[in-house]
């Protein structure tokens, strides 16, 4: 009976540790043309504000930077965080992926190789909109299809707002899945967008005197009616 009761424990703990899930991860590798460069910065949002983390160059002359953010947007550069006048050299946004990604930067050009299809056309969108060059059906459809993701939340917010109709942003902000404005960055921003606040309908009442009151509810107070 001991026996079969060690044998029922042992495998109950066995499927536990199987069951629990292993948290997923992005391993990002990038190589810079220059090797002189030694570290690199990743930031929040695309004007390189809000700096998370930096990256310093390996025995192997790449830099490798890990995250459990799977598909948020990062976006890298040299440009130290405390320094606003210096331009940067190096520059790349980086949708986190599963497992490993890499990435080849050019000094002084606003292009890079990678060979994740979605990165690939993050960087096409990105070098076109340096361009000023927008293709509003391409750029419908790619916000379309990365609709699970930070970076059709990022397309949308900077240029779909711009360049749609308000019917058609209305049309592909629905489109865009719920968790996209609890999980990314740039989708929190947006989420008052997905799920405006409504307000109370005005309303006329008589008071005591037999006057008219028109009672708008715009305050955060709480407004109680007596009939």
């Amino acid at each position: 009976m001991k026996v079969h009761l060690v044998k029922i424990a042992f495998f109950a703990l066995l499927g536990f540790i199987n069951c629990k899930e292993v948290a997923a991860s992005s391993m990002i590798e990038i190589q810079l043309d220059d090797p002189t460069f030694n570290q690199l910065y990743v930031f929040r949002t695309f004007n390189l504000e809000e700096c998370i983390d930096t990256i310093t160059i390996a025995s192997d002359g790449k830099f490798h930077w890990e995250t459990q953010e799977i598909n948020e947007l990062f976006f890298i550069s040299d440009k130290k965080p405390d320094d606003e006048n210096r331009k940067h050299n190096y520059y790349c946004s980086v949708m986190a992926e599963k497992g490993p990604i890499n990435f080849t930067l050019y000094k002084g050009q606003d292009k890079y190789d990678t060979n994740s299809l979605t990165n690939e056309e993050i960087a096409n969108f990105y070098v076109n909109a340096n361009q000023n060059i927008f293709d509003t059906l391409a750029i419908e459809q790619s916000i379309i299809k990365n609709n699970n993701n930070a970076f059709g939340v990022f397309a949308l917010k900077f240029i779909g707002s711009t360049r749609f109709s308000e019917q058609t942003f209305q049309t592909l902000i629905n489109t865009l899945e719920e968790r996209c404005f609890t999980q990314f960055y740039y989708g929190r921003q947006m989420k008052g967008l997905r799920y405006p606040i409504k307000h109370f309908p005005e309303i006329v009442v008589k008071n005591q005197e037999d006057q008219i009151m028109d009672l708008e509810f715009t305050s955060a107070h709480y407004t109680v009616i007596d009939f």
